[in-house]
Parts: structure tokens; sequence; C-alpha cells
């Protein structure tokens, strides 16, 4: 059944403006998740996405309209409890670590979620490990996670919603602090989740680049409404998406269009690759981007 959601409003307090003034976290949001893929959330910072990922596991219920995930029902006139089997079943990872470790050490970190929904001891540290090997932190498991790096801590908060095994895997800004190796390697573990374990994975971001070639769809929002849902090739095709959305394309695709702009018209014949490096590198300053 995936993930659905449909017109929800959800509004806060805004304290920096007029008394009594609100600001629309989400506004009439409608999207679907379908399950099984992994969905890149994309936009710019203040455009709805955290909201949204702490309705899914029921952190945060509606002021209006319908959130439904798997076949649980989330709204305004739905009980307030969140059934224990949803939060089992969709994981969340905060965009802050900070905010989701609490333990002395990262084994009992990424041991709590497995015991707490039921798992023996043997099994809990059975799973614990598991995930820890998945993220490369096998050796900080007897570590206190709060005075690791701020890249170990994140994947320490990764882990520890992975040992539980939910169906439904959802990240906020999970890239945030790691290198250009990890990123990418972090990705391409979530890619192989949704392929190879049939996990259903949004990860909200506002770098394109790091999930091009492994996300399935995208979702683009603004101001809490939805403004695009496609596949990443089609949303590189509507600059004018990423525009409104405060995206910035890929460095690649920035330098592709450059490049095609310049050769529009045939280049002069070259004596050699020396040549044809300074001709580039003077279209290149010409166009104001500097030398490459």
């Amino acid at each position: 059944m995936g993930v659905r959601f449909e017109n929800v409003m959800i509004h806060y307090r805004d304290d920096t403006a007029e008394p009594d003034a609100v600001i629309a976290a989400l506004d009439g949001l409608s999207v679907r998740f379908a399950p099984g893929r992994f969905t890149a959330l994309l936009g710019a910072p203040g455009s709805g996405k955290s909201t949204l990922l702490m309705h899914v596991n029921g952190l945060v219920r509606p002021g209006g309209g319908r959130v439904r995930v798997f076949e649980f029902e989330i709204g305004p006139d739905r009980p307030k409890d969140v059934p224990p089997e949803l939060r089992r079943r969709a994981g969340l990872v905060f965009q802050f670590p900070e905010q989701q470790l609490f333990e002395a050490t990262v084994r009992r970190e990424l041991m709590f979620a497995p015991l707490r929904f039921g798992l023996g001891r043997e099994r809990a540290e059975r799973a614990a490990a598991e995930a820890a090997e998945l993220l490369g932190i096998g050796h900080l498991l007897d570590e206190n996670p709060l005075e690791l790096s701020s890249g170990q801590r994140r994947k320490v908060a990764i882990a520890a919603v992975l040992a539980a095994d939910p169906d439904l895997v959802a990240l906020d800004e999970p890239t945030a602090s790691l290198d250009p190796a990890s990123r990418a390697e972090l990705v391409s573990l979530l890619a192989r989740l949704c392929r190879e374990r049939g996990k259903t994975v949004i990860m909200a971001t506002h770098r394109l680049e790091d999930v091009l070639g492994h996300a399935d769809e995208c979702a683009v929002l603004a101001g809490g409404r939805l403004l695009f849902a496609g596949t990443p090739q089609a949303l590189l095709a509507r600059p004018d998406v990423m525009k409104a959305a405060g995206l910035s394309p890929p460095p690649a695709v920035r330098l592709a269009a450059l490049l095609a702009e310049m050769f529009r018209d045939e280049p002069p014949a070259f004596a050699g690759p020396g040549e044809l490096a300074a001709w580039t590198a003077g279209k290149l300053a010409a166009a104001g981007e500097g030398s490459p």
C-alpha cells in the first residue's frame, strides 16, 4: 500500500511575526510514495520535508487531511495513540542525530529498538551487529555515540533504525556531514535495501546530485506543496521546477549545459589538446564561470 498523503494541512505559530500569525508547514499536500521504491524528497530548507517525514510514523499528526501508511491511517479525528506496529514498520532517521541518540554505547543504541519491539537479547545483539556491519561501524560498538564525530553519529543513528528491520525507512538529510565517498556509499546502500530487501525508502535532501542514478522517483516540495512528482530524469528536464523549488542542478548537469552552449558553433581546428584546453578556458571565462 505504501504511503499516501491526502490534502494534508498543518500550521505552526510564527513567533517572529505578528501575534497569532501562523505559517503552513504543509499546505493541502497530496503525494504518494510507492512501496518498495526509493523516493528522493527534494526541496530547499523550510519547504516542508522534515514535517512530512515526521508524519510517516505518527510523530506529528495532520491538522487536516489524511496520512495513510501501509494499513494505518493518521488524521485529526483518529485515535491519538500511535500503534506500536506502525512505529516498528516505519523507521525515521532524524536530521540531527543528537536528537535521536541517548544510550551509553553504540551497541546499546542499536539494540534498543529490537528489544523494544519484542526480540530476545540474543536476536537483538545479532540485529545490532548486522546493522553496524552495513554502516561500517562495527569497530565502534563499545563507544559512546555522543562522543563520536558528526559523520559517525549519523551512521549510528541510521544503523539504530535499520536494526529494527522496518519496512519503510525515512531519512531526513542523511548525507549531511558525510564526506563524498561516505555519501555515495550510503545512498548506494539505501538503493540496495529497495532492490534486494523490498524496503520503501524516502530520503529528504536538497542535493539532487546525491540521489541521481539511485532514486526511482522524485517528489519536489516548496511552501508545503507538491511541485513535481516523477523520475529524476524527468526532473532534470524541468529547470523551471528546480528554480521554483530553490534547487541547484547537479554540477555535472550545469557543466554539460555550458559545454553544449559553448560548442553550439563548431570549434576551430586545434593543433593539440593544449590549444583546445586554452580555448575552453577562454569560453568559460567569457561565460563568467572562471577557469576549469
